[in-house]
């Protein structure tokens, strides 16, 4: 008929949501409400989380593909992923420090017995209405810039795989060159969260 079916079309809006709410955005969200001085290099080390879980994600991902077809291999990686991701947020993950938390005083500068560091005091934080933020031009630049390059990446990551195959690559073959490609990033990610701080 032409049309997409319903399955693409739900797809196409459930993965990104997904992708977007329990990825990058969840996770930068809690470090940033934790980490105050040493923000940059809290967020570089979340950062090497998505390379990690590439590097040990695509072999498996591709292992349960052969062994059980795409749809038996991504529902068992979607309930085994949600499953864990429910079990962390439920027993590890809290919104915000309490402020007693070992280091405390030291990251938010309160005084605390841990203050006194060599490191210089942050600046401090203006808070955003949803009104401003959405009036801002640099948070528009911004998020145009992240938009593009996260979706350029993620185009480049989701044919990778597909192109090694056509060029006559095994399946395991190829996820393996994937995952290497993906753990190389470690290194850039530790060192743009560094000289964030």
């Amino acid at each position: 008929t032409g049309r997409p079916s319903l399955t693409v079309t739900t797809t196409s809006f459930m993965v990104p949501l997904g992708v977007a709410s329990a990825g990058a955005l969840a996770a930068n969200t809690v470090v940033v409400r934790w980490f105050r001085r040493r923000r940059g290099r809290a967020l570089g080390v979340i950062a090497v989380s998505s390379s990690a879980g590439g590097f040990l994600f695509q072999p498996l991902t591709a292992l349960l593909i052969e062994q059980s077809g795409w749809r038996n291999a991504l529902l068992v990686l979607g309930l085994a992923t949600g499953a864990a991701m429910l079990a962390l947020v439920l027993i590890a993950i809290r919104d915000r420090p309490r402020g007693d938390e070992a280091g405390f005083g030291r990251e938010f500068d309160t005084g605390g017995s841990d203050a006194g560091s060599p490191l210089v005091a942050p600046a401090p934080e203006r808070q955003w209405s949803y009104r401003e933020l959405l009036g801002n031009r640099n948070f528009w630049l911004l998020a145009l810039g992240c938009g593009l390059l996260f979706g350029s990446d993620q185009a480049l990551l989701a044919s990778q795989v597909p192109y090694f195959q056509d060029a006559g690559i095994s399946l395991p073959a190829a996820a393996m060159i994937a995952s290497c490609m993906t753990l190389s990033a470690v290194a850039g990610k530790l060192i743009v969260g560094a000289l964030a701080d």
